[in-house]
């Protein structure tokens, strides 16, 4: 899991530490843009600051950890919705959530985040949908 920092008004994950420096992780474009975050394989902004200039949280909603896989077969529904418009939860999606012991509310919704990772938001119940090519990966909590 990874640890959860304040940089200036915003959260980011640590994704090293090296010699009094510290690279935050995102997945959030309009972060990448604010700070000037370089990219790393379509799947990630980083940037590197002084680890003075941090502060460490700790608050268990933050962190995230791997559910379930989800079917391949949800590829095409997910690479179909666009960025950064909300849409309802398919009903195939909701099964397939529910057979995995997560029922959703009537309102849930579900947006794409970056080009392969999708956030459902179901009242304050949120996962990141991660498509990392070979599998698709559910994790709890929203993205940072």
């Amino acid at each position: 899991m990874s640890k959860v920092v304040k940089y200036k008004e915003d959260l980011f994950y640590i994704h090293l530490r090296e010699n009094g420096k510290i690279v935050l992780s995102s997945t959030d474009g309009r972060k990448a843009q604010k700070y000037g975050m370089t990219v790393n394989q379509g799947i990630g902004y980083y940037l590197t600051v002084p680890a003075n200039e941090v502060e460490e949280l700790y608050d268990g909603k933050y962190y995230r950890r791997k559910l379930f896989n989800l079917d391949i077969k949800f590829r095409e529904y997910l690479l179909s919705l666009s960025w950064p418009e909300k849409y309802p939860v398919s009903q195939e999606l909701k099964k397939e959530f529910k057979e995995n012991n997560i029922i959703f509310n009537n309102d849930v919704i579900i947006k794409k985040n970056h080009q392969r990772q999708w956030r459902i938001v179901d009242g304050e119940n949120q996962y990141t949908i991660f498509d990392l090519g070979n599998e698709i990966n559910v994790h709890n909590g929203g993205v940072i």
